[in-house]
Order: C-alpha cells, then structure tokens, then sequence
C-alpha cells in the first residue's frame, strides 16, 4: 500500500510559508494535509454504506469550506466509526476516528463527501473525501481550529475552481526553535485529477 501522508499533517510537501514568527521544529517541507488512496477498494467503504445521504449544492458547499461544523444537529446514521490505521494509513495505529459524514457533492465524475471528525470539546476537522467509480480515492484536510493546549492548527481552504483548491495551515507551538520561532503558516494549492488524485502544485 503506498502512502502519501501520515497523520493529519506530517512530512512531505513543499510550498510557500510566510514567516513572522514562525517555524519551530520544522517548515513546510515538513507537512501534508492530503493522501491517496491507491489500493483497496474497500477503503473507507462506510461511507459508501450510508443510506440517503443528501447531495450538498455549492453554495454550502463553500460556506462549510469557510465556517466548518456550523450544522446544528446531528444524524445517528451518518456517524461511522473508521479505524485510525484505515483513516490516517498506518498500520499500527490503533483505535477508530468517529466521523459525521454530512452529504456530498457530485463535482463532474467525482463524489466528494463532506466528512467532519468528531472531537469533544473543540471544533471539528473537516475533510474532503473523494470517490470515483465506486471507489474512495483521497483526501485533504479542509477545515479546522485546533488547539490541544500544547499547540494549535487552523486550516482555511478557499475552492479555486472543480479541481483546484488554495489551501492555508497556521500552526502554534507551545515551545521555540533556536531562533525563538514559535509558529508557521503553509500555502499550498491541491489539484484534483479527473481520476480522484490529489497533486500538490510545486
């Protein structure tokens, strides 16, 4: 199984960062908020499960790309438990990630679900989820306002067009570099191919 990317944003993209006081213990060579889904295709298949899930329309669509979680209630049957070493793609991860899948939109031949990670007492992370013919294909990391305590992430994402998508990360640390760094913020620009893949935009 090939993977191109970790947990929710570990290494391997390269893009811009602006830089203020930024940049701890690495760049933004050293961060990914997308991956591919390249051999079975019972990936993530409990969201193929779901039954009458609503198609999204674009200007929602937009509006959760910019505001996140911003539903009201929740629907029980839309809630499915994915294992973390499924999800994330590492084997030895344990444990299962719950995510409310919201709707989808259907963006040419591809299926994209709207899909939050459900966390207590913090908002939570929204991800784009894409399917072609029947099969899941990538995801990035769309939306979030993460903050543990010991760092935070936020994640804005603005749709450029059917297949690009601009995408901004800051991250806060609760420690410095030795230059006395103690955030970043990553650009980066996600296109999706007419087969579900992601590419980022070097």
């Amino acid at each position: 199984m090939k993977y191109s990317f970790t947990i929710l944003l570990l290494p391997l993209i390269n893009l811009s960062c602006n830089h203020t006081k930024m940049a701890t213990t690495s760049s933004c060579a050293d961060y990914s908020i997308y991956y591919n889904y390249t051999s079975d295709r019972n990936t993530l298949k409990q969201l193929k499960d779901i039954p009458n899930l609503k198609e999204i329309d674009e200007q929602s669509f937009n509006f959760y790309l910019d505001s996140g979680d911003n539903f009201e209630k929740i629907k029980k049957d839309q809630i499915v438990f994915v294992p973390e070493s499924e999800f994330f793609q590492i084997p030895d991860r344990k444990g299962e990630i719950p995510l409310y899948v919201l709707g989808f939109v259907q963006n040419n031949n591809i299926k994209q679900y709207l899909v939050f990670g459900l966390h207590i007492g913090q908002n939570s992370s929204l991800y784009i989820i894409n399917q072609v013919d029947n099969k899941i294909t990538s995801m990035f990391s769309a939306h979030s306002n993460y903050n543990s305590g010991y760092g935070g992430e936020n994640v804005e994402t603005k749709k450029v067009s059917d297949s690009i998508f601009n995408v901004k990360v800051f991250h806060s640390y609760d420690t410095i570099d030795r230059n006395g760094n103690s955030s970043e913020t990553c650009h980066y620009q996600l296109i999706l191919s007419d087969e579900g893949y992601l590419s980022v935009v070097p």
